[in-house]
């Protein structure tokens, strides 16, 4: 079993999308939120159940999409690190790069 990390991107992905969804249905937000978490898991038993995608300065980057919402992970040997988490509609690689 791999470890699975989340980055402090990934983390704050979490909190913003919990937020969102909380202003208007926190039950909703727990709901996602926790489906996210549980698909992430998976991570630790498939390490390469998601798509294979390219961004440039991420040399391994997959993505697992669970709703509307895509996880962004690299694999390395022994660890997953979950580089973000954002609504499919989303630029993505200007959030992954930090711009």
């Amino acid at each position: 079993m791999v470890q699975v990390n989340w980055s402090v991107r990934a983390k704050r992905s979490l909190r913003d999308i919990y937020d969102y969804i909380a202003d208007d249905n926190p039950a909703a937000a727990d709901r996602v939120i926790r489906g996210i978490l549980k698909k992430s898991q998976m991570l630790g038993q498939l390490p390469y159940i998601g798509q294979a995608c390219r961004i440039e300065g991420f040399e391994h980057l997959r993505i697992l999409v669970h709703g509307h919402y895509k996880i962004f992970y690299e694999v390395e040997e022994s660890q997953i690190t979950i580089a973000g988490v954002f609504h499919g509609r989303m630029d993505v690689k200007r959030h992954l790069r930090g711009e």
